[in-house]
């Protein structure tokens, strides 16, 4: 996927595996659920992790300011080369 969701398990495993003084949490939107099938599986095992909460695949403007108000940091790791021109 073009926004980095399929790097996410890998992320999130590795913070449980070193603990730091600050516990890091990571919400994500989930994958739009028509055209993601193959990926339920992926999204299964985000999903028991203690450290990752999915969201719905779309979310309000309201809700996403209040993420961004209740957070510390918010990486946005898109792909230049898909974001460029937009």
């Amino acid at each position: 996927t073009d926004k980095g969701f399929l790097e996410l398990f890998d992320i999130a495993h590795a913070l449980l595996s070193k603990p730091t003084l600050r516990p890091v949490r990571i919400i994500s939107q989930t994958m739009p659920v028509r055209g993601s099938e193959q990926y339920d599986g992926y999204t299964s095992k985000l999903y028991a992790l203690r450290n990752v909460e999915l969201l719905e695949p779309t979310i309000t403007t309201e809700k996403m300011h209040r993420l961004y108000a209740d957070c510390d940091i918010v990486l946005l790791p898109y792909a230049e080369d898909v974001y460029r021109l937009r």
